[in-house]
């Protein structure tokens, strides 16, 4: 779905994601993500997964992950018991992933080649 708002943020994840269902089945994933700009306090950003994507966050990512979320604003309004407009607004995620920034592992040759199969240049891609 296109929408005429969209939104990238990178940051650790403040809270554990945490996975509900609602009464159709759909999985949805509420987290918040911490991002901490160069002066000033961190900034708080609710971030919402839904369906498969939300399934996904929660088996892979933890509290204190770095993430790279992209999606889109959405504003919610709504009137408390009380009377009281309230309003928050937060990232409805189309795609969050671990952010491979300060990965600690290194990517290396594979030290046993006895199983590697050379290609020739004649050989042909199967594709």
């Amino acid at each position: 779905m296109a929408y005429d708002n969209s939104v990238s943020i990178v940051g650790n994840v403040a809270r554990e994601p945490e996975l509900k269902f609602t009464q159709a089945g759909h999985a949805v994933v509420s987290l918040t993500v911490a991002w901490n700009p160069k002066e000033g306090d961190p900034v708080f950003v609710p971030v919402t997964c839904w369906r498969d994507l939300a399934q996904n966050v929660a088996d892979t990512v933890v509290r204190g992950a770095r993430v790279h979320v992209q999606g889109y604003l959405k504003l919610s309004k709504w009137e408390t018991k009380e009377g009281e407009a309230r309003e928050r607004l937060e990232i409805v995620a189309e795609e969050c992933s671990l952010s491979q920034r300060f990965a600690s592992k290194t990517a290396a040759k594979p030290s046993d080649t006895r199983n590697v199969v050379p290609i020739r240049e004649s050989d042909e891609v199967p594709f």
